[in-house]
């Protein structure tokens, strides 16, 4: 009789160990992951915004700031700010939710939030509404990305796009609302004391209508934006891929005929240049003459290269910046769908039996929902990542984060030791 029990109760004895490890771990890692990815985001913030340090080839360039208007913030800009944002307070809600309350429960300050209902309320709400505008906050930057490079005119649509940012986080705070009705504190079984205990959860008498709800939220907030995002990408790439092989295709051909061509004007911008008679100007002279000011009627070889250098570096930093927000986008939807998939796949493969009442063992809920725990390692690592996709997609990123906190501390401390 000893020996059968034994033999019983060891699996069991197994299996919780297996659970409170993967407990564990998910712990400790969403921990980590959460506060480094607060650190990234407030850093991508703040170097997004600033403004790169003055340097003497940039103020030699300022009629073409001027003229450009490269102070502004860019498009891809714009979203990486909006995106570290949402991302950020999705971050702090879960850390505040799930995090902070598991650290000790026996220590009181630490359970604040199964403490205020209006607190549980409100840190439910923040969490849902971050979660579900990060998600199309991304499909509004891959569509932009999508309509700019098969239609190139259509981006005009998108030049008020703090409204359309705005409109993102309005929308998923309205249809998150249903929080502060269905979820609050609940009591929860307490066998070793008689004081009653309270949980940040679903409210009891709506878990029924919370079950349809949380299948709608996670259709609409996760798997819609995942296959959106998988669209626009893939005929981004095609349409690129496309234009690459055209290029590589026509380059031998129209090579050579645009270097003749350009040495040609080069040649007879210089003899057509007569600074006795300006009636000897051509035409491309006094169109260059106009934008250079009325009072030089005869303007010189140089001043004209300068002016063409302007235009040129303009037309050249746009497309850079084009480029550059496309690299952004590719890191971002890869990012998005591979740390996003295993989250759904594997909280479908639990949640949906176990609302169905096809788990009925206890052993297969806790084995089931511990490779939901693995696989929400991986979806907070999704609003982590801003600041080291950033780093890898864009020079100009790097080289701000290395001006802002590694030269200018060095000299600091160097300047600062050599006084003393």
């Amino acid at each position: 009789m000893n020996g059968t029990m034994s033999e019983q109760t060891l699996p069991n004895k197994h299996k919780n160990n297996y659970f409170h490890s993967i407990e564990s771990v998910n712990f400790y890692a969403c921990g980590v992951i959460i506060i480094l990815g607060l650190l990234g985001n407030v850093v991508t913030i703040y170097l997004v915004k600033s403004r790169p340090s003055a340097s003497r080839t940039k103020r030699s360039f300022s009629i073409y700031q001027r003229r450009f208007n490269l102070s502004s913030i860019s498009s891809s800009d714009m979203y990486m700010i909006s995106l570290a944002f949402s991302d950020s307070l999705f971050l702090l809600a879960h850390f505040v939710e799930d995090i902070v309350p598991s650290m000790d429960k026996n220590i009181q300050w630490l359970q604040f939030i199964n403490k205020s209902n209006l607190v549980c309320k409100l840190v439910l709400f923040v969490r849902n509404a971050a979660r579900l505008s990060s998600s199309y906050l991304i499909v509004l930057f891959a569509y932009e990305r999508f309509s700019c490079i098969s239609a190139p005119l259509k981006r005009l649509k998108f030049h008020n796009r703090k409204y359309l940012i705005v409109t993102i986080f309005v929308a998923s705070c309205l249809l998150t609302s249903y929080t502060f009705l269905l979820n609050g504190l609940r009591s929860t079984e307490n066998h070793e004391s008689s004081v009653v205990l309270y949980e940040c959860d679903v409210l009891s008498q709506f878990k029924f209508v919370y079950k349809y709800t949380i299948m709608v939220y996670t259709t609409l907030g996760i798997i819609i934006p995942i296959v959106l995002v998988c669209i626009f990408n893939l005929y981004i790439a095609r349409v690129l891929f496309k234009r690459k092989n055209r290029m590589i295709k026509n380059f031998g051909h129209t090579g050579l005929s645009n270097c003749s061509s350009s040495i040609q004007i080069k040649t007879d911008t210089v003899q057509d240049y007569d600074p006795v008679g300006a009636s000897s100007k051509s035409h491309c002279l006094k169109v260059n003459s106009v934008e250079l000011g009325p009072k030089r009627t005869a303007p010189s070889y140089f001043d004209l290269r300068k002016n063409n250098l302007y235009q040129f570096s303009g037309i050249a930093q746009r497309l850079k910046d084009s480029g550059r927000a496309t690299v952004i986008l590719v890191f971002l939807s890869v990012f998005f769908v591979l740390l996003n998939f295993p989250y759904i796949v594997s909280w479908c493969f639990f949640f949906i039996p176990y609302q169905s009442g096809l788990l009925k063992d206890q052993d297969q809920i806790l084995f089931r929902y511990a490779f939901v725990m693995l696989a929400e390692i991986f979806h907070m690592t999704n609003y982590s990542v801003n600041f080291a996709l950033c780093c890898m997609a864009s020079k100009k990123f790097r080289l701000k984060f290395k001006e802002r906190f590694f030269r200018l501390k060095f000299f600091e401390i160097k300047f600062y030791c050599y006084n003393k």
